[in-house]
Parts: structure tokens; sequence; C-alpha cells
């Protein structure tokens, strides 16, 4: 096997015999970033591990994944004969490493010492890895993926989960591994699909459609289009909405390939369970009429990868594929009269059991529509919430008759968009209801919803309507009315309203804050997420790519139609060729009757198209039009704040394209209705774009302050195209600095600790709060964990005095602010200097250089995760030791449980609780053992509920022979998981 070493030693071999190899490996097909990109570095992963059902696209991943590795590749399709023993498995390897033909080694180590540490690393690929099950070569494979030598990346790909030790490769981090829900396609990823490979593209609601029916299954999209191919736009549509049930290429995959082999015991169950679409094994059980057995059926199906996922301990998912052919096979096998038995059976169990979703389809299944009726009822608030499925199947006779399937249907139309045609289903279901409690839920519902139909009705006090009136007019009111609401759906109304107030950084923590909430259901997941890639659109901040796909998948399992165009639209909207797909999401919302969809995109994609056009990658044009109908449509909706902000944006894309008057006249209209409304955003905007048109210097400084109080001045000077020189000079004037990152002059050297205990510290001597007032040290402690930046006077009031209104809020505000200002020039500083006013916010613009524990901590974290990107794992484990060094306990002990400090001291505990994690793992992956278990320990003392680090230590503590220390861990994880009331793990 010497040919190995001198055939990966060439000078370009990363091409090195890869198609010439088998051909049957050229990538093809949509490559997929999000996937690949996670097998790009070398140095962070030794094995990958994708395992998935057939037609899942684990061959084509592959390929993409070998023709992206920047190193020598050797391709291991699938071997004809099969490897049963682990001499043949070797060989096979070694066949695909060799340059040339020749005997191979008889075993893996062997292998591994043929490969020999020398070289750059070599990625393996070995497809199909599941025809070695329950061979002698299956253990060879165990063996392989547990001495994966240094030189050597391993990729595989299974149908099934074989018997391998990943657990080791687990903990250190070293495993990278893909299942069924990884490689689902995503509604965007279908879109380019049909799209870029098959040059047959879709219309958004049919993509949306297809992607949610489908499960996001590979084969069957291509089936699709092999079904619809040269088929016009309304024969496509027909397809789609009959391909669940009467696909007969579906079934013929399904049946003759992807479930070929499946025992008949394993192929009864299935199709006798898919009644209960979420089985669980003691469902199973009483189903069939069992005393046991299920549990381990369903987990061999799992195992096997048979369109079967586990959602929890007990409960598995089946596949909507796999659910439609089986419920033709149990028809077709028992005959329509038993398998509607068979579903209400089903139904009667899963009512029991409370899970209405389930216990509905089967009732429909069943044609039992008292079932139907009795859900309903129960399900406190009508089926919100319900899958589609079922009311799909429902008869229209017996849906217009009964006013809680309209109440249903109602607002599975308003997911759309459609306003005008829900309301109207609304009046008939309210006429239709023979309970007056019922008849006023949907008065109330069509009511709410023509509120934001009609701008001339009035609309109350709840969140959803304070967020209304939040488009019509004053939006800095409506955002001081939502922070006086409570729970969840108040935080949503306080991050919408200052989104509309033009105050992005708010939206944005605000709304980043309501994702991570424990209680936070998809549909106001989504809606957070759609508001947190608005205001990063219309601000400049570009989302992570990471953060952008998580939005884009929470919005789409809400399966809110209206809410998945808007998040296509603002994800794209900074494409250069974003252009069609923003015309087509419009296009969308205009058949689907959701004209506030149509006016967002408009409003997202226009300012996205004007920035662009600022890059000289796009012409000023698109902007404009987009901005002028996005302006005309919010006017029909009485959207007026949302209007005024379109008219200035206009105004500034109208500028761009060269077009004086147009400009003026979308300036002065911005000016006009911002003055009306009171709206912030509108106001700045519109004395820019004056500013601009007519050396205005008054305009001009007036926009400065107004967007610089927001935090949105540089972004918009870019946007208007003014040149940074400008910004010093002329009309122009500079925005002040003097935040950490400035240039501002320092008046002396600061230190500030917040971990442990606060301390502000100026050129060694310790600031005296004791002479300070209780919230004048607290006002201290609020702007010193987010020092430079600005925080706005409503959230410091609302953190410090909640129970005080507005004057008098603001009063004790601006007591405090001057008495602490004081306290700070009596430690050796200029007071007004460092606590500085901004518009409507306060900073901490302490001087360049200060040394703030908190920023230490960040600046260790980031420069971790730089040095992991780059595999200089040296740096990363001295960045981490850094960071934990940084930590000198929780954050502000002083201030106990106030709820401004609440969130923050978690989030920093988790920051130390992951650095601690990687640390620890870092260490035991180089058998540190001891630097590992030391590490981990000092984790579980800032979070003793982190599962992973109890992990860590007790591995580190065994391997290090330290069984006493190891036998202690155990015990105290095991206290931990009984407090939490969780099994401990066997």
């Amino acid at each position: 096997m010497t040919q190995v070493d001198d055939s990966l030693g060439q000078s370009n071999p990363t091409e090195r015999g890869r198609r010439d190899i088998d051909p049957r490996w050229e990538p093809a097909g949509l490559v997929r970033d999000r996937l690949i990109a996670r097998f790009s570095d070398p140095e962070s992963y030794s094995v990958g591990w994708v395992v998935a059902p057939a037609g899942s696209g684990k061959s084509r991943l592959l390929a993409h994944i070998a023709d992206a590795y920047p190193g020598p590749v050797a391709w291991c399709g699938t071997p004809d004969p099969i490897p049963r023993t682990g001499a043949a498995l070797a060989r096979c390897v070694a066949a695909a490493l060799a340059s040339e033909p020749g005997p191979g080694p008889e075993s893996i180590d062997a292998l591994n010492d043929a490969l020999g540490n020398g070289g750059p690393p070599v990625l393996v690929v070995i497809d199909d890895v599941h025809l070695v099950e329950g061979s002698e070569a299956e253990g060879a494979l165990a063996e392989l993926v547990v001495k994966t030598s240094g030189r050597m990346r391993l990729v595989l790909a299974s149908r099934v989960n074989l018997n391998l030790d990943l657990v080791r490769l687990r903990v250190s981090g070293r495993l990278i591994e893909m299942g069924p829900e990884d490689l689902r396609f995503r509604t965007w990823e279908v879109e380019e699909l049909f799209r870029d490979v098959y040059g047959d593209p879709l219309f958004p609601e049919d993509v949306a459609a297809l992607a949610r029916r489908t499960g996001g299954w590979a084969a069957y999209l291509q089936l699709f289009f092999l079904a619809t191919v040269r088929k016009t736009q309304a024969e496509r549509r027909r397809v789609l909405g009959s391909l669940v049930s009467r696909s007969q290429l579906v079934r013929e995959y399904l049946g003759s390939y992807a479930l070929a082999g499946l025992s008949s015991e394993l192929q009864d169950f299935l199709m006798r369970t898919s009644v209960l679409r979420r089985p669980t094994g003691v469902l199973c059980d009483e189903l069939l009429g069992l005393d046991g057995g299920s549990s381990r059926l369903l987990e061999e199906l799992e195992r096997r990868q048979l369109f079967t996922e586990r959602v929890d301990e007990e409960t598995y998912r089946y596949h909507p594929v796999l659910l439609s052919y089986l419920d033709a096979k149990l028809v077709e096998t028992l005959g329509i009269g038993a398998a509607r038995q068979e579903y209400q059976k089903a139904g009667l169990l899963l009512e029991r059991e409370g899970r209405a979703e389930e216990a509905l389809a089967a009732f429909v299944k069943s044609e039992d529509w008292q079932g139907v009726a009795r859900v309903l009822g129960r399900a406190g608030d009508a089926g919100a919430g319900l899958g589609e499925a079922w009311i799909d199947a429902l008869p229209p006779d017996v849906v217009k008759t009964d006013s809680l399937l309209l109440l249903v249907r109602a607002r599975r139309v308003l997911a759309r968009g459609a306003l005008d045609q829900a309301a109207e289903i609304l009046r008939d279901a309210e006429n239709a209801a023979v309970s007056s409690a019922v008849a006023e839920r949907c008065r109330s519902e069509r009511e709410r919803i023509l509120a934001w139909a009609e701008p001339s009705r009035s609309t109350g006090d709840d969140w959803i309507r304070v967020i209304r009136r939040a488009t019509q007019r004053h939006p800095m009111d409506a955002y001081r009315e939502a922070l006086a609401l409570p729970g969840l759906t108040g935080r949503f109304a306080e991050g919408c309203t200052a989104l509309l107030a033009g105050n992005m950084r708010t939206a944005t923590r605000v709304m980043r804050a309501v994702v991570g909430h424990p209680e936070a259901g998809s549909a106001i997941v989504a809606g957070a997420g759609l508001v947190v890639a608005m205001a990063g659109t219309v601000s400049g901040r570009r989302l992570a790519k990471g953060e952008s796909e998580r939005i884009q998948e929470e919005v789409e399992a809400s399966g809110i139609p209206w809410m998945d165009r808007v998040a296509r639209a603002a994800v794209v909207a900074s494409d250069p060729s974003a252009g069609e797909i923003l015309h087509d999401l419009v296009d969308a919302c205009e058949r689907e009757g959701d004209q506030w969809g149509a006016a967002v995109i408009g409003l997202v994609g226009g300012v996205a198209s004007l920035s662009e056009a600022r890059r000289a990658v796009r012409a000023a044009d698109p902007a404009a039009d987009a901005l002028l109908r996005a302006a005309r449509i919010f006017d029909e909706l009485g959207a007026g704040v949302a209007e005024a902000v379109t008219w200035a944006y206009l105004a500034l894309a109208e500028l761009a394209a060269g077009r004086r008057d147009a400009a003026e006249r979308a300036a002065d209209r911005a000016r006009s209705l911002s003055a009306s409304l009171d709206v912030p955003i509108g106001s700045g905007l519109a004395a820019l774009a004056f500013g601009l048109l007519f050396g205005d210097v008054e305009q001009a400084a007036a926009a400065r302050e107004m967007l610089q109080s927001q935090g949105t001045w540089e972004w918009h000077a870019d946007l208007a195209g003014v040149d940074r020189s400008e910004r010093s000079t002329g009309a122009l004037p500079a925005p002040e600095t003097g935040d950490l990152d400035g240039s501002s002059p320092a008046p002396a050297g600061v230190r500030v600790r917040c971990l442990g205990g606060f301390s502000f510290a100026v050129n060694g001597e310790v600031l005296d709060e004791s002479t300070a007032k209780p919230m004048e040290r607290a006002l201290l402690h609020v702007l010193s964990i987010n020092p430079g930046e600005c925080v706005h006077r409503e959230a410091l009031i609302e953190a410090l005095w909640p129970d005080a209104d507005g004057d008098a809020g603001v009063h004790r505000l601006q007591v405090a602010v001057s008495s602490l200002r004081r306290l700070l020039s009596s430690g050796g500083v200029d007071g007004t200097q460092i606590l500085t006013r901004d518009g409507d916010a306060y900073r901490l613009a302490l001087p360049e250089g200060s040394d703030v524990d908190l920023r230490n901590l960040e600046r260790a974290m980031r420069q971790a995760a730089t040095a992991r990107g780059a595999g200089d794992t040296d740096a990363e484990e001295e960045a981490l030791v850094t960071a934990m060094e940084s930590y000198g306990g929780p954050l502000m002990p002083a201030d106990g449980p106030a709820d401004w400090v609440v969130g923050p001291r978690r989030q920093v505990q988790a920051t130390v609780a992951e650095a601690a994690a990687r640390l620890a793992a870092l260490r035991l992956d180089r058998d540190d053992l001891q630097g590992a278990a030391e590490a981990a320990r000092a984790g579980v003392e800032v979070d003793r509920y982190r599962d992973e680090l109890w992990k860590l230590l007790i591995v580190a503590s065994e391997r290090a022979g330290h069984h006493a220390e190891a036998g202690a861990a155990r015990l105290a994880y095991e206290a931990v998981l009984d407090e939490l009331g969780v099994c401990s793990p066997s």
C-alpha cells in the first residue's frame, strides 16, 4: 500500500482519479450549501455519519461533499460484490485510495498503517454502508470509525443506524451527524431546485404547498417533476392537489424500492398503526390488542429509518408521504368499511389522550362527523394550530352548516393573508352558530380582522390591536402601550411597535428574546423571527446565514403562508438576483388577496434594492417602482406610519435615479405624513432627502440627530449615497463618537467589573457607590452591562421605575442621570463625557482602551470561534482559557433577581458553560484528562443543569483512572436529573 502515500502526494491530489474511480458520483442536482459547508473544514471533524431513508438525497450529498472537499478524495460507491468480511471491506477502501491496482491490506489496522500520517487529510466517502449490516464487515466498519487515523476523514451514508460506537467522537466534537430532518428540502430549496436545476419554476404558493405535503423528501420532489413536466400551471396544480393520495409513481417507489425487503410483520404493523399518525408503543398495543411489543417495533422502524422519526421518549411520527401510501394500502387490504372502523377506533383512543389534531384526522377518515364536532367543541381554540389534512377531507355540506368548522376554515384563509375572505367566512360562521358563545367568538375574530382590512374600524386595547394602531399613527405611543402589556404577547407587541417607530435595535433585541422564550408557540416564534429579519433588512444589518436559515425554517414550520412569503422576501432581498423572486412573491400575494404581504414585501424589497443600487449592482428604478407600489397599498390599508416611511425611502430612491422633482414630491409627502402621525424615522428620512436635495444644513443636521438617536444614521447615510468625508463637513456633520471603539479623547483609564460583583475604577481608584441612591446605582449597573450601547429611556424607565407613568418616569430618570454624572465626576472622570445622551437614549461612553470584563469575555469567545473556524485548536484553547478566566462569577450578583439583569445573567452563564464544554472536549481529544476534568468541573459550577458538562467530567475522570471522582460526579449528575424529573441514563 505504499502506492497510497505516493498517489496522495502528487502535486494536484484534489482531482486525483475522482471521476475515473466511479462515474456515478458525478455531482448533480441542487448544491445545498447549508449541508456541504459543515464538511468544508477537514480539521473540524473526523467522521461524518449520514443516515436517512431511501430517496432522501444521501448519495447526491456525498457527491457534493466530495466535489467541494479541498484535498484528496477516495470514493467508495456501492461495491459489487458487497464486502461481507473485514478483509473485504479493508480491500474495498484501499482500492479507492490506491492510484493503481494491486493487493490490498487484510485488516483495518493494516489499512491505517498503509495510509500513514504524512500528507494532507484524505476524504474517504463510503455510500450505502447499510448493505454490510449483520456481517463481519459491519464490525470492521465500526473498527474503522473508532480507529480513523489523523490523516483520514471518513464520511458514511446509510439507510439504517448500524452498530457503531460514535460516543467518543460525539463528545469530542469530531462527529458530524445528519438525519432525515437535515436532508429535508426546505421551502427555499424546493424553489431553487425547480427554478435552477429543473428549469421549470413554480409559483411561490405552489412551492410552499409542495414542500409541506411532501415533507421535503427528495425522491418525491423529483417524482412530482417527472409527473408534471411539460404540463400547464393549471394541470400542475391539479396534480399538486392530489399528489399525496393518488400518485402512482410514489406508490410504486415506496412499495418496490424504499420499503423493499421489509418483513411482513413490520409491513403489517406500519399499515395498521398509520391510523394513529403519531404512534406510541402503548397506543399501538391498545389499538392492535397486544400485551406489548409495539415499542420494540417502533424502535426498529426508527433504526431502519423507514420514514419514522422519534418525537420524544415515547412518541414517533410517520412521514406524510408514508401515511398517504399506508392509507391506500389499508383500504386495499381491509376494505373501506373495515378501514373506517380502524380509523374510528384510533380516533377514540386519540380523543381520550387529548390529541386533537390526530383525533380529527381519524374521525374524518372514518366519516364520524359527531366525533369531529365533539373534538372541535373541546378544542378551546376551535382547531387553532391543527393540521390541514383533516379539514380538506370534509364534505362541503358538512362544513358550511357547522360554525366551528367554518371558524377553522376562516383561520386557514386568514393564514394565507386573505382578510376579506376570512371575514366573510366568519360572518357565515356567526350566522350558523347555535351557541351564543361561539357566535360571539366568531364576531370578535371578524372585528379583529376587519380592523386590519378596513382603516375606518376602531381598535381596542389587546396586543394585536395595539400593533395595528402603531401602523396608523403615533408609533411611540403604541410602543409605550405595548410596554405595559403583560406576558409573551406583550413583548411581541413591544418588538413590532419598536420596528414601526424605527428603533431597529430594540425590535431586534426584544424579538430575539421572544424567539428564545420557552413558552413561545411556533406562530409567535416565526413572527418574531420575521421581525428580526425585516429589521435587519431595513437597517443594513445582514443576518448571519445560520440565523436566516433558522428563521425561514421556523416560519415554514408555523404553516402560515403569508408569513412564509414575507420571510422569503426579507431573507433574499439583499441578493443582487432577487428582483424576479420578489416580483413573483408580490404577485403571489395579490393572487391570494394578501394586500399586507404585497406592501411589506414591496417595502423590504425596495429598500434592499436601493442598497444594492448604491453598490452599483442594480439600477435604482426597480427600487422606486417597488416602493411606490407599496406606498399606495399602505395608503389603501390605512397604514399611515408604514406609508410615511415608504414615501421617505421612495424619495431616496428617486434621488438615486436622478429624478429630483419626483424625489421632492415623495419627501414632501413623507414629511407631511410623518409630522401629522408622529413617525420619527419618517421625519428623519424626509429631512435627509431635503438636506440632499437643497443642501439644507438645518434639515441635514435634523436628519442626523433623529436617525442617530435610533442607531441608524450611518446605515441611512450609506443608503442615501452620502460620502463619508461629507458627514463631517458641510451640510452633513459627522455623528458623535466616543464609545468603546471610538476615537474621542480618553479622559482616564477605566476598569469596569460586572462579573462576581460590581466595581468602577478610574486610574486604580474604585468609585464609592455608597453615597448614591439605590436607583442611581442600578442605573449605573444597567448601563455598565451595555457599555458603549445606547439604551432608550423607555427601556431604562421600564427597568428601574416600572410603575411610574410617562412624565414621572422621565423626571426620575433625568434626576438619576444628573446625580450619577456628579458621582462619576467625583471619581476622577468627566461625568458628562462618560454618561452621554443620544436623542432619547443614554449610554456609558467609556474611553478607548477601557478594561471591561464583559467585553473581555465576549472578545475571547469571538477569538475562540475564529480559531475554531481556521482549525487552529491551540489558539482556540488559549482563547477559551482567557474566557474562563474573565468570568469572576454571576453577573451583578448584588442586584439579585431584578428583571433587567436576570436575562443577561443567564446569557453570560450559558456563554461560560459553552466555553467550558468546548475546552473540556478539546483537552479530552488531546488526552489532557486532568485539564478536561478541571474545565468540565468549572463549567458545572457555572451551570449544573448542562448535561454535556457532566458527561465530559465523568468520561475524563474515568479515563484518568480517578474512579472515585467519576463515581461522585455520576451521583451528582443523577441527583440533578432526579431534581429535573428526568430518568437517569442507563
